[in-house]
């Protein structure tokens, strides 16, 4: 007679799952690359086509920032656009190709270099390879030829120093915090002072002053008149606060409108978010703050973009490793909603229903996985445990 274990019952349950799963991943990868590939059919009016006319700007003498019909405008700040001029040595369709060659790469390191710092045996890598091609963040990256890469495997290095217990330098995040402020909420958490966090932001202001200095204040002021009469349109793929409000909030009046309220309900609910990162992420592990920090700067951003979520992989499979029952429940979640096929709804404006649930993937992600660091232990609770965990060498000794 053969009595099957709990260990042979959690295998065949694997066998079972994960040919589903896999199936599942296969099949919202294909529906978005389909979708992102409708999209990708003008690439003159895609975020790289965009980039790649301001950086043409920069020695035709003409303005970066002017916005064309059926066209965006360049937000990133002027010393950003300096990255694409390499790649106007050839037509825009090969620096395009180029591009997401360069991008492939960076994303590999920021994955190579998160998977080197953790212990990842709890972590199946073709799963998670098949995952992250199905994500709609890593999609919207390969589609649209974002700039998220280069972030991410910045942050990952700093992240990688910060974890192995490397003195923190503020000073390393300022430029980045100029590029994305966002990131501002990071270095106010990771920095063991007032001062130091200070500095950081600072620093990041100064790097506007020197860059306005080499090219010119006229320059800056046409960056500021851009993102000032920038026409700001809620997008499924942005996952902030203010986004999901205006979309919500639109679906029940569409006769008036609802930018302005939107703007004051998320300003209210993004720095509640903030607020409660800055005082609760100083005593989480590093994974967990790092996680913590730029999960809830991005819900404040007025601009979340889900692509950004590559600056999520380092410090998402760190506290992975050593997350309990709750937080991976919570974290696998965000996952599956990541790989919901939010790139194929992007023409939906369904009801409010719609756009609580499913039009709203990428910002429920996001608020799992602030979630699932925002409940982990902190540091004093680990070491007390750990303490408690020991056995009593003085009673081992009398016994």
């Amino acid at each position: 007679m053969t009595v099957r274990t709990d260990t042979d019952n959690s295998r065949s349950l694997g066998r079972l799952i994960r040919p589903l799963l896999v199936s599942g991943l296969a099949v919202s990868a294909i529906v978005q690359l389909v979708a992102g590939i409708r999209d990708n059919q003008m690439l003159d009016h895609l975020d790289f086509g965009v980039f790649y006319r301001s950086a043409q700007c920069i020695f035709a003498n003409c303005d970066r920032f002017a916005i064309r019909p059926g066209h965006g405008a360049n937000l990133n700040p002027p010393f950003i656009h300096y990255i694409f001029v390499p790649f106007l040595a050839v037509p825009m369709t090969h620096a395009f190709w180029l591009w997401t060659a360069v991008c492939l790469w960076l994303i590999a390191t920021t994955v190579v270099i998160a998977w080197r710092a953790v212990p990842t045996a709890a972590l199946d890598w073709r799963v998670f390879a098949l995952t992250l091609t199905a994500s709609t963040l890593f999609l919207t990256q390969l589609v649209w030829g974002q700039i998220a890469p280069v972030i991410s495997v910045s942050l990952a290095l700093m992240w990688m120093a910060d974890r192995r217990g490397g003195k923190w330098r503020p000073l390393l995040l300022a430029p980045l915090v100029a590029w994305k402020p966002f990131l501002g909420v990071l270095g106010i958490t990771r920095a063991r002072t007032f001062r130091a966090a200070a500095l950081c932001l600072v620093s990041a202001l100064l790097v506007f002053g020197v860059d306005a200095l080499i090219e010119g204040v006229s320059v800056y002021r046409g960056w500021f008149e851009a993102v000032q009469h920038s026409v700001t349109i809620p997008n499924a793929l942005d996952a902030s606060v203010w986004s999901f409000m205006d979309r919500a909030l639109a679906s029940l009046s569409a006769r008036r409108p609802v930018h302005v309220t939107s703007f004051i309900l998320s300003g209210v609910l993004g720095g509640l978010i903030v607020a409660i990162t800055a005082w609760r992420a100083r005593s989480l592990t590093t994974d967990a703050c790092w996680l913590m920090s730029l999960t809830a700067g991005l819900l404040a951003s007025p601009k979340g973009w889900t692509y950004y979520g590559l600056c999520l992989i380092p410090s998402g499979i760190g506290l992975w490793s050593a997350a309990d029952r709750r937080q991976r429940g919570l974290l696998t979640a965000g996952v599956i909603l990541e790989c919901f096929p939010t790139f194929a709804l992007l023409d939906a404006h369904g009801s409010l229903m719609s756009v609580l649930t499913y039009e709203s993937c990428p910002f429920w992600a996001y608020v799992c996985f602030w979630v699932a660091a925002a409940i982990s232990p902190s540091m004093d609770d680990e070491h007390t445990s750990a303490i408690k965990k020991r056995p009593d060498e003085r009673a081992q000794v009398g016994d």
